[in-house]
């Protein structure tokens, strides 16, 4: 009887115009999958009892039930038994170029130090390295250039230097 009752339902010419609430189409397509998923034992019919129930008892007590009120239990009854997407996994990406390499860095620098514990003796001599070549001494007007907005620089010098 259920799968009867969806059968017509997928026929009426509603279904077809009514939007299937998943936005994929009519609600026709959704009935189709639900009759399908029903007849083959997929789908318990006990999901179909309100929708039954809303049939029988305007036939049984000839009580006038809205259309809208059928068609919003059908909508409803396919929301309810709509299949659950399996979850879709990305496609595996190529491994990259760099990937083939071992992943150990190609230059020695102070970065490279980030993640370790080394001690600070073993830090000095790649720091001085990376330092010494692009280091200027010497350079006129430095202090004043660079500090000389600064509001009591002596001050503030001296007492950052005497921590």
């Amino acid at each position: 009887m259920i799968l009867d009752l969806i059968l017509a339902l997928q026929s009426q010419p509603a279904a077809r115009v009514i939007l299937s609430r998943t936005g994929k189409g009519p609600l026709s397509g959704d009935i189709a999958t639900f009759y399908a998923r029903l007849s083959s034992n997929q789908e318990h019919g006990k999901q179909a009892a309100p929708l039954l129930q809303l049939v029988v008892t305007q036939k049984r007590d000839f009580t006038q039930i809205s259309d809208t009120d059928i068609w919003t239990a059908v909508l409803d009854l396919v929301a309810r038994t709509r299949p659950i997407p399996p979850p879709t996994t990305p496609p595996q990406s190529r491994p990259s170029f760099a990937s083939s390499f071992q992943q150990t860095p190609w230059s020695f620098n102070t970065g490279s130090f980030a993640d370790t514990s080394e001690h600070r003796n073993e830090v000095d001599g790649p720091l001085k390295e990376e330092l010494l070549p692009g280091l200027r001494l010497d350079v006129p007007d430095f202090v004043p250039a660079v500090f000389g907005q600064v509001l009591q620089l002596a001050e503030l010098a001296e007492e950052v230097f005497d921590k």
